[in-house]
C-alpha cells in the first residue's frame, strides 16, 4: 500500500483540501490519501472547532470517496502534532506501508524548521503542491532549495483554487455565503452548530 498522508487543521476543509487530496491520489498513483487532523499545531494557532467537530466534517466531507481514510493519531496523542512522530508511529503500526506527505508547496520554505526534518526527507517522499492565491509562486519556492532537497521532493501542479480556512471562516464571522467553498453537508454541519461565527 503507498499512503499519501494529507495532515492539517482542517478547519474547516474545504474544495482545496479534497482537490488537492484526489489529485495526488492520482497523480502519485495512491493507493489511498489519509487525512491527519492536527492535534496541536506548531506552526499555527490552536484550532478553532474542537477535534470532535473538525473529525466530523472530516467525515462528512469524505465520506463518499471511498479511497480517502481519516486517521486522528495527532489528535490521540494531544500535544504538539510533529510530522516526524506521525511517520514514526504509522510506520510502526503499518511496516509494510509506504508513505508520503502531501503538503502545499509554501511549506517547502518552513520545512528545515520542522522537528528532525532530515529523518522526514530520508523517511517519506515529500509531495510539495501549488495553491492558488499567493503572492509567492511555485517557481520562486523551487529556485529557493538546495539541490539536495530538491532531489526528495516531487512537485505537483494541481488547477488553482483560491479557498483557504481561515477565508472561510471570516466570511462566515461576516454573515456572507459560504456556498461551493465546501461541501453541502459540511456547510449545514458549520450552520446547524454555529461554528466561527
Amino acid at each position: 500500500m503507498y499512503i499519501g498522508l494529507f495532515g492539517g487543521a482542517f478547519d474547516p476543509i474545504h474544495y482545496g483540501h479534497l482537490l488537492l487530496a484526489d489529485q495526488c491520489l492520482e497523480l502519485c498513483e495512491l493507493n489511498e490519501v489519509w487525512f491527519i487532523p492536527t492535534g496541536i499545531p506548531p506552526h499555527k494557532n490552536k484550532p478553532i472547532a474542537s477535534s470532535k467537530e473538525r473529525l466530523s466534517m472530516l467525515k462528512l466531507a469524505t465520506k463518499d470517496h471511498f479511497k480517502f481514510r481519516i486517521n486522528n493519531i495527532e489528535i490521540e496523542r494531544n500535544c504538539i502534532s510533529y510530522t516526524i512522530d506521525t511517520i514514526n508511529q504509522l510506520k510502526k503500526r503499518f511496516p509494510t506501508f509506504k508513505f508520503c506527505v502531501l503538503i502545499a508547496d509554501e511549506w517547502l520554505l518552513q520545512l528545515k524548521s520542522w522537528k528532525n526534518y532530515n529523518q522526514i526527507i530520508n523517511n517519506c517522499q515529500i509531495v510539495a503542491v501549488n495553491r492558488g492565491g499567493r503572492k509567492i509562486t511555485s517557481k520562486n519556492i523551487i529556485q529557493s532549495l538546495d539541490d539536495e532537497l530538491k532531489k526528495k521532493i516531487t512537485f505537483i501542479k494541481i488547477p488553482g483554487i483560491e479557498l483557504s480556512s481561515s477565508d472561510i471562516r471570516q466570511r462566515i464571522k461576516d454573515k456572507k455565503s459560504i456556498k461551493f467553498m465546501t461541501t453541502k453537508n459540511v456547510e449545514s454541519f458549520i450552520l446547524k452548530n454555529n461554528l466561527y461565527a
